[in-house]
């Protein structure tokens, strides 16, 4: 079934399926610069802070048997909407899958679609997140190859994660979503829906917030008092990382100029003439490999995985909100039985002072204890759904930590990666500048 289906669209990127971030980067770039269906500025786009780890093994350090790949964007112009669909190519060993691959073509919307009924089916997991719906940065507009690209990458990484989750894995919506064609994917929303109980839990969960839990649990407290906590870092990394990105891009424009001013000085001075346009051209050099590494690249090194992992951490948020909601379900069954035993000890205190006027009613007696019955059950139950929900969300905060420290590792190393290949390039540039100008010391201006 490795097939894609064709629609009338404006190709974006039509090479192969790719096997890494990395390949999907470099083919999106240099695609996507080709295109004319769609006015695309420049932008070098760096790879490794995406690759974050390894695409052949899990957290667990196991091979994958199920490995996705989101990429070669296209742009769809149809009568009442304009959109971009993904490729998706999907390798797998599990025996539940009828063909060992499959290539489909997805819209954001699709990617929502299965994010929500995820909530719906383990609404205690940890969902990863999706890049937001409109561009993350203002002067974005959704069909700009900046856009198209980060957001295409971090829907390659919300799959990723999927796949590699021990549970998520195996969910039958995640199945239909890499394998079924678009009508059979179509039929399959509808039967299913659309994600409307996604919405109307919502409610629920902002119930929760106003009603908050009777007893706090420390363990997830502390979670939460984390999240406030790194979110604060992160928001304070992501405001000096654009200072930075202003003040470099500043920096290029003032370097650029100067290697511009040296190159009008040597057309006045004769003797110096060498002198200056060496060291004109090593500041251009210089310039070109700064606006590389130091500018263009900064946005998609650090600023935007930074700004997805605030996505995530919003998700852990929303995870530990569906977590309290199993409780003040929980701590409300428990209520309800108090108040029930309390009117039954006033109703027997009643029966007892007016006996004179009233019959044994064994029927009565016998509702009551049926109802009590099931309330008991009821509060069973939900005890159960709650140490069930405890150790869903303990499991995955566990992964989510791990994957959290690595992530953050790689995105650090990336940043300094490039900070040293630049200081490196711009050395060279001036050590080959200094050999052009030297003079033989038998010798003189």
């Amino acid at each position: 079934m490795a097939k894609e289906t064709k629609a009338a669209i404006l190709e974006v990127s039509t090479d192969d399926a790719v096997s890494s971030e990395k390949d999907i980067i470099e083919d999106l770039q240099t695609h996507l610069e080709k295109s004319s269906s769609v006015d695309y500025h420049e932008n070098v786009i760096p790879c490794e802070s995406f690759k974050l780890y390894s695409e052949e093994e899990n957290l667990d350090g196991l091979v994958l048997d199920l490995k996705v790949v989101v990429d070669s964007p296209q742009r769809h112009v149809e009568s009442f909407e304009t959109f971009i669909s993904y490729r998706i190519s999907v390798k797998t060993s599990r025996p539940e899958f009828a063909e060992t691959e499959y290539v489909v073509r997805r819209r954001y919307n699709d990617f929502l679609w299965l994010r929500n009924k995820l909530i719906e089916s383990y609404p205690t997991r940890l969902i990863p997140p999706l890049p937001n719906k409109h561009s993350l940065l203002g002067h974005l507009d959704r069909y700009a190859k900046d856009f198209i690209m980060f957001r295409m990458m971090m829907l390659n990484r919300f799959l990723n994660r999927l796949v590699k989750h021990p549970i998520l894995s195996y969910s039958e919506h995640l199945k239909v979503f890499l394998t079924a064609s678009l009508t059979e994917l179509s039929s399959y929303q509808k039967s299913t829906g659309s994600g409307l109980l996604t919405k109307v839990s919502g409610g629920i969960y902002n119930i929760t917030l106003m009603c908050n839990t009777k007893e706090k649990s420390l363990e997830f407290e502390e979670v939460k008092k984390y999240l406030t906590a790194l979110t604060e870092k992160l928001l304070s990394f992501e405001k000096v990382i654009c200072r930075i990105y202003k003040d470099r891009r500043e920096l290029t424009k003032g370097t650029i100029q100067l290697g511009l001013d040296f190159e009008k000085w040597a057309s006045t001075e004769i003797t110096l003439s060498p002198l200056l346009l060496s060291v004109g051209q090593a500041l251009s050099d210089v310039s070109t490999v700064h606006d590389t590494l130091l500018v263009n690249s900064l946005e998609y090194v650090a600023l935007l995985p930074v700004k997805e992992y605030l996505l995530y951490a919003d998700s852990v948020k929303e995870a530990l909100l569906r977590r309290d909601t199993v409780q003040v379900q929980y701590e409300s069954s428990i209520e309800e039985i108090h108040r029930k035993k309390n009117d039954q000890m006033s109703n027997n205190d009643g029966d007892r002072r007016f006996s004179i006027w009233r019959n044994n009613d064994k029927e009565e007696k016998l509702d009551s204890s049926e109802t009590s019955s099931k309330l008991i059950t009821t509060v069973e139950n939900n005890h159960d759904k709650l140490q069930i929900a405890n150790e869903d969300l303990r499991s995955d905060l566990e992964r989510w930590n791990i994957e959290k420290k690595h992530d953050i590792k790689c995105i650090l190393l990336a940043l300094s990666e490039h900070y040293i290949q630049y200081y490196q390039k711009s050395l060279t540039i001036w050590e080959d500048s200094l050999k052009k100008i030297s003079v033989p010391s038998n010798k003189k201006l």
